[in-house]
């Protein structure tokens, strides 16, 4: 019955979609974010991103928003006055279902939704390759911000929280190695 009704919603939705008239705008986006591996004893350390992002608006006031993205994550570790990080390169996909009001000369928008992120890199802070990691990331992003309508820009603070265990040979002890990032992005629109 639940496999019945999910088929009936999801058809619905699909041909409401189709006759529905979707805008499109596109734009590059960037900033810098604290970025943290969260697990015992290991600190945030500060990182960027940069790529393209796209805008699908299903009416004036919902729209989804892709982006694909180059971020760095990671994390450090102090003792003894030596610091030890972590730097980690991702290839990052999110995909947020978005919310806007017009709020004075612009609109504030808030959503959320996964994100899927690609290893494209590890090393420590010597330069050499770090092994033990999974190639594939996966979480939920929180999305908030301003868009000032007439200027084509927006300025985006969000939440990056992963669910997937980094971490190939993780201890079956309860602890889990999962990715956090919290920042702040510009994102300029062509077009519309």
């Amino acid at each position: 019955m639940k496999t019945i009704l999910l088929s009936f919603v999801l058809l619905i939705s699909m041909s409401t979609l189709t006759h529905a008239q979707i805008s499109k705008r596109f734009g590059i986006v960037g900033g810098l974010h604290s970025a943290s591996i969260r697990s015992t004893g290991l600190d945030s350390k500060f990182g960027f991103h940069i790529g393209g992002v796209a805008e699908l608006a299903i009416n004036d006031n919902v729209l989804i928003r892709p982006q694909l993205l180059y971020s760095t994550k990671g994390a450090s570790v102090s003792a003894g006055g030596l610091t030890y990080s972590i730097n980690l390169s991702y290839i990052e996909i999110p995909i947020h279902a978005v919310y806007k009001a017009e709020v004075g000369t612009g609109k504030l928008f808030g959503g959320l939704g996964p994100y899927i992120g690609i290893l494209a890199g590890a090393r420590d802070s010597d330069g050499d390759e770090v092994d033990g990691l999974k190639t594939v990331d996966a979480g939920l992003s929180l999305l908030g911000g301003y868009e000032l309508t007439e200027q084509k820009i927006s300025v985006n603070l969000f939440y990056n929280t992963g669910f997937t265990n980094i971490a190939t040979n993780a201890p079956r002890t309860g602890s889990s190695n999962t990715n956090s990032t919290f920042g702040l992005s510009v994102a300029y629109f062509f077009g519309e």
